[in-house]
């Protein structure tokens, strides 16, 4: 994996079970949606996207460096938990990720 390029950490984004179920994006509204009590309710400023992305994205992330016998691997991997803190960097691979909910 090339955990410098959006298009693959949003890939990895996707496939957490939290983001695939729970979120969908809508095209023709371009809005996001996440799901709550089997409604889809609409993600003002995708702060529950964020939020999620923010502790269980970049805690699964932390696990798998942990989990990586490659410690090359492991510094690309903590930095790219420490960007997706920062909000300018976060809404460019939320931007990315869109184009896996079509």
């Amino acid at each position: 994996m090339n955990y410098k390029s959006h298009y693959n950490i949003a890939n990895f984004i996707y496939n957490n079970e939290i983001i695939k179920n729970e979120f969908k994006y809508d095209e023709n509204k371009s809005k996001w949606f996440y799901i709550d009590n089997n409604k889809w309710i609409e993600d003002n400023e995708t702060k529950k996207l964020k939020d999620i992305i923010k502790t269980h994205i970049i805690n699964n992330i932390i696990n798998k460096c942990l989990n990586t016998p490659n410690n090359y691997n492991c510094i690309y991997l903590l930095e790219t938990a420490i960007k997706l803190k920062q909000d300018k960097y976060l809404k460019k691979i939320i931007n990315e990720l869109k184009q896996f909910f079509y």
